[in-house]
């Protein structure tokens, strides 16, 4: 049975919302938004502007500092990751989610996401691909019935067919769906509008027939144009009435005629009246990052042979006799489902860059590499984000001044030098590890999801970084706009444990 609320009954308000974990500079403060009766809401902002927190405040997941939100349905939240103990099994994770006596709902849950028929629903959730991670949470969100779902990132690390289904779902949902997301073109085909947070406030864009990405970007851009006309309006006008008025003063002063005083005082209270308050606010820009990639190498040096090599994770075959080459530029895109093996892939690659010690593997004289992990598991999260970036790069010590103008350029400005990593959003981490990598040259770039969790002007920066890049790319991704963007060569597609070119 259906109990889900028509989206167009739902009512959902934010009153005199203020939370941050800095008292002095909260995320932000005595918020107020009626949000539209639409059915799916796009909800977009740079990295760290609380976009998750408010997420969960309306969920109900943590407490506000102040306000309250006010809705007449039910809520849930699916996080962009997991979380979950080590030993906690696919079954043990969902069981959480039904009545002891429901658990078959279980099984169709997994089955309406797709999740492989073969992983046993014993297998640790640690053992599991991004991707197939990401379905687990898929099936807890079929699992619950709410009226509001809120949704954060959802189409992080999923195959396209994941994604098809998941697009499926959302879009006859009878509920709301709020879902922050940075997937462009998810935003255009699924949403109806867009919520902007930026600066501690909340803009509603609506969505027409160019998408709701196309439109909300232009509409942005249009809205910043015209506050900054009428800040120059304002300020040219009131430099003409000061100039009349200094101007009228000084005729009042040389000259008894009551005229020019009652002139004057007539211009004062007309001055007053439209100017005598605060002057408008400055419009904010979001500073964008600025990101060089260094790098190069002759089109037709060998870079890497990599020969019939099995590829096996927990003693499960994933890739049979694996065999590709790369040379010079080459720009290569590594796709295949959630669970094939590609993440698994590259860190063999990475692995044989480090040991070289395979005979399988052939790698090129002075090849220099870098790898982007998706998990971002080379970041050491217990550090301050300066002391972070200063363990990776060489000498930087003796140049602090250049350390921390890359921060700074890349967003990751003084004010979180001293947090610590953990502290840091998702999408922070990555543009810490870019900021690193930035530091140094490199041949060849290994880069498993990279644009998951960046906001949109940081994927843009990215994507024109890499464009300008002269080095090879290997790359893992399931965003398109940036597969597009980054002016692919080849493609090598993992399919019934095969690695085979398309």
């Amino acid at each position: 049975m259906n109990l889900h609320m028509d989206y167009k009954d739902i009512q959902l308000s934010l009153q005199n919302l203020t939370k941050g974990y800095d008292v002095i500079r909260p995320l932000f403060k005595n918020l107020n938004f009626e949000f539209p009766q639409q059915h799916i809401i796009g909800i977009v902002g740079p990295n760290g502007v609380g976009k998750t927190t408010l997420a969960r405040v309306i969920a109900r997941k943590t407490r506000p500092s102040e306000g309250s939100i006010k809705t007449n349905a039910n809520i849930g939240y699916i996080p962009q990751e997991l979380k979950f103990w080590y030993s906690v099994t696919v079954k043990g994770y969902l069981k959480n989610f039904v009545q002891p006596r429901e658990e078959y709902k279980i099984e169709k849950a997994l089955k309406e996401v797709w999740f492989p028929s073969d992983i046993s629903r014993k297998r640790r959730l640690s053992e599991l691909s991004g991707g197939q991670q990401r379905r687990i949470l898929f099936a807890q969100m079929l699992l619950q019935e709410n009226d509001i779902l809120i949704l954060d990132e959802p189409t992080n690390h999923i195959d396209a067919e994941t994604r098809e289904r998941f697009v499926n779902y959302i879009q006859h949902f009878p509920g709301m769906i709020l879902m922050i997301s940075h997937d462009r073109a998810l935003i255009n085909e699924a949403c109806e509008g867009i919520v902007d947070i930026e600066f501690g406030g909340i803009t509603y864009y609506p969505g027409n027939w160019r998408g709701a990405y196309e439109a909300y970007k232009q509409d942005k851009q249009a809205n910043k144009k015209k506050k900054l006309e009428e800040i120059e309006r304002y300020a040219r006008n009131k430099r003409k009435m000061e100039d009349w008025l200094r101007k009228l003063q000084e005729r009042a002063s040389y000259y008894a005629n009551p005229t020019f005083g009652k002139l004057l005082k007539a211009k004062r209270s007309q001055f007053g009246r439209e100017f005598g308050g605060a002057d408008p606010e400055e419009v904010k820009f979001t500073k964008s990052a600025k990101l060089a990639l260094d790098g190069g190498v002759h089109n037709s040096k060998r870079l890497l042979r990599y020969l019939k090599k099995d590829i096996s994770i927990a003693g499960q075959l994933l890739i049979k006799d694996c065999s590709f080459e790369m040379f010079g530029k080459e720009r290569v895109l590594l796709q295949g489902v959630n669970g094939s093996g590609k993440t698994t892939l590259l860190r063999d690659v990475v692995a044989q860059f480090e040991r070289n010690d395979a005979p399988e593997v052939t790698i090129g004289n002075g090849i220099k590499t870098c790898y982007i992990d998706q998990y971002q598991l080379n970041i050491n999260s217990e550090l301050s984000v300066m002391d972070e970036f200063l363990s990776k790069v060489e000498g930087v010590y003796h140049d602090q001044r250049r350390a921390k103008t890359v921060l700074s350029n890349f967003g990751l400005g003084e004010t979180i030098w001293e947090q610590k990593v953990s502290t840091l959003s998702y999408g922070q981490k990555v543009r810490l590890r870019f900021a690193e990598i930035s530091w140094y040259s490199y041949d060849l770039l290994i880069l498993d999801e990279p644009t998951n969790h960046l906001d949109i002007n940081t994927r843009e920066v990215i994507e024109s970084a890499l464009q300008d890049y002269e080095g090879a790319l290997l790359v893992v991704s399931h965003d398109q706009y940036f597969v597009q963007e980054i002016m692919i060569d080849r493609i090598l597609e993992i399919e019934d444990q095969k690695l085979v070119e398309r």
